[in-house]
């Protein structure tokens, strides 16, 4: 049986199997490509890794995958290069799930932007929960307006 792998619009994935993929890629020792953006030896040799560890469909280790390489190609992007070096791995959490759910081309890749917007948006309500969790264990009551800071280094 042949499953059909449109390029044009990859499928979405888990967001805990894409935080599984970048948790294996720092466990590794792949954390370079981050920052530095991969090379053809360096996906090689994560790929083989993956591959080794991966249990699921064939499908929907492709898709990881692609969605895994057009994450690392955005964040070399000035934009979103500065929010991972401001926020260090406390960021790749919403990057994963960014990445699993946002539409992706595979010929265009990621659009930078939407990124920002959801590790922003996904960074915020992290933010705004501590911030009530905070302000109940101080005062004893309920908070219902929170700061709208974004907790994302400028």
């Amino acid at each position: 049986m042949k499953i059909p792998f449109d390029i044009a619009d990859v499928p979405t994935v888990a967001a805990d199997r894409m935080e599984q993929a970048l948790n294996q890629m720092i466990a590794t020792g792949h954390t370079s490509v981050l920052f530095k953006g991969h090379s053809r030896s360096a996906r090689e040799q994560f790929e083989d890794h993956f591959w080794a560890d991966f249990e699921g469909s064939t499908a929907e280790g492709v898709a990881i995958l692609v969605r895994l390489w057009s994450l690392i190609d955005v964040l070399q992007s000035r934009r979103l290069a500065r929010i991972l070096l401001s926020n260090g791995f406390a960021v790749l959490q919403p990057l994963a799930r960014a990445a699993a759910n946002l539409r992706l081309n595979a010929n265009w890749g990621f659009a930078p932007q939407k990124v920002v917007w959801w590790v922003s948006s996904q960074r915020a309500l992290t933010n705004s929960t501590k911030v009530r969790l905070k302000a109940r264990i101080e005062t004893g009551y309920q908070v219902r307006s929170t700061s709208n800071s974004l907790g994302l280094a400028a």
